[in-house]
């Protein structure tokens, strides 16, 4: 762990930036019971605190997301937007390995990109199209419309949990919001009814309506990255090489209450 402390040190104000959670990592805890861990868990969190300057520190240093250390170091040991399902779906007693990792930043593949698996070649090579498209399409319909890329945001009110959302976005007439963007691979030439055939995608389409399923993985990121980034809204863009789809998701107070 001690590989990742220069990564916070700042020369100018070493304090600015909030402590990483790997800081918190025993190794004599590693064969205790799951009640051992379970109590030590809870004695740690209270001593998990990010105030205002070191959340906004942090967002403006990682705003090149997967590409800076720092954004891998700061959501290590945190639930986030992108893995809050899993956490949520997995056994506590026995988890999920690909939940467990994502408290060891180190041992993430994290591939160059001529050998990324070709559906994130293929997000990571079409977002800014879709970003383009979901601006062009809103400019018109919101009033001071403003749409800035992000880094890993925490809630100093609860600071275990992070989101990074592919922008954040501002207008005088709905406040502030967030952008999540996908680019399904296994979609890439279908248009939305063909899309909307496949069970496990995540939109339903009904008498023209479309909805994103509850039950998808995906509401509960969006719910998440609302939540985290104190937003009245996440706007959520589905594009393939036939369709782009914006729909906007409303926070749901019943996952928080």
């Amino acid at each position: 762990m001690e590989g990742f402390c220069h990564l916070y040190a700042d020369p100018v104000n070493p304090l600015v930036l909030p402590k990483s959670l790997l800081c918190f990592h025993d190794a004599y805890l590693r064969d205790c019971e799951l009640s051992v861990l379970l109590q030590q868990c809870e004695q740690r969190k209270r001593y998990v605190t990010v105030s205002e300057a070191e959340a906004e520190a942090l967002e403006e240093k990682t705003r090149d997301q997967h590409k800076c250390e720092f954004w891998h170091t700061a959501r290590a040991g945190r639930i986030t937007a992108s893995n809050i399902h899993a956490v949520m779906s997995t056994s506590t007693a026995t988890p999920a390995l690909s939940t467990v990792k994502m408290c060891y930043p180190n041992k993430m593949s994290r591939p160059l990109s001529d050998n990324e698996p070709e559906p994130i070649k293929w997000g990571k090579v079409n977002e800014q199209t879709a970003r383009l498209y979901y601006t062009s399409q809103t400019t018109t319909l919101h009033r001071g419309l403003k749409v800035e890329k992000c880094g890993f945001i925490i809630n100093p009110s609860f600071p275990v949990l992070g989101a990074t959302p592919d922008a954040l976005v501002y207008c005088e007439c709905c406040g502030k919001g967030c952008v999540e963007i996908k680019c399904p691979y296994t979609h890439d030439n279908h248009n939305l009814l063909q899309a909307c055939e496949d069970d496990t995608f995540c939109f339903t389409l009904t008498d023209g309506i479309v909805e994103l399923k509850q039950t998808h993985k995906y509401f509960k990121q969006f719910q998440t990255q609302i939540f985290v980034t104190k937003s009245e809204f996440c706007d959520f863009v589905v594009w393939t090489t036939k369709a782009c789809v914006i729909i906007r998701v409303r926070p749901d107070a019943r996952m928080w209450g």
